[in-house]
């Protein structure tokens, strides 16, 4: 039987997990550069709860990719954050972020991971350090997120004017505006 990539990407994405793990094996040792089936065997096999056999190959990856370290810090993070161990995902998508700063996706990973753990003003920091590289509608939304989780209301509202502002059918930054507008306007009522 010949095995495609394309096999591999339509067993993985369909949740065949087992079949994806079998035909990857066998891709990867015919095509052992191919990084994307690398980290979507690695992935499948962390999603499986097969943690360390997930570390084994990142490890390997981590020796065989130098050029890409800062996808598979990320990847790791992600492992570790399904593993249940946010705090352990954190220094992972900060090791992304050192080595290429000028990746969005490390500073989103790294803003949730601190936000699910309730580190709220780190995801700020977090989210307010990309923000200064780069505008962009999702980070308004989450750095919007975590100040209206802060109860900082008004500067909420502010992020997801912004996050409206440039994509305008962004409806999940319409919603929380709502929100936020509301809560303030009960606040002024004299609620609180």
């Amino acid at each position: 039987m010949e095995v495609t990539s394309q096999m591999i990407q339509e067993a993985f994405r369909g949740g065949r997990a087992a079949t994806a793990v079998l035909l990857g094996s066998h891709w990867l040792r015919a095509n052992p550069d191919d990084f994307f089936t690398v980290l979507s065997c690695a992935e499948i096999l962390y999603l499986t709860n097969q943690y360390e056999d997930a570390i084994r190959v990142y490890e390997s990856a981590l020796v065989q990719f130098e050029e890409r370290h800062w996808a598979i810090f990320n990847q790791m993070g992600r492992m570790y954050e399904h593993w249940g161990r946010a705090a352990d995902a954190e220094p992972w998508f900060q090791k992304a972020i050192d080595i290429d700063p000028d990746d969005w996706a490390s500073y989103n990973l790294l803003g949730e991971c601190q936000t699910r753990q309730g580190k709220l003003k780190e995801a700020e920091v977090t989210y307010r350090a990309w923000l200064k590289r780069e505008e962009s509608w999702q980070t308004y939304y989450q750095l919007g997120l975590v100040l209206r989780n802060q109860r900082f209301l008004a500067e909420a509202a502010v992020c997801f004017r912004k996050s409206i502002e440039i994509k305008a059918t962004n409806t999940v930054a319409v919603d929380a505006l709502a929100d936020v507008e509301q809560a303030m306007v009960l606040a002024k009522a004299g609620l609180d």
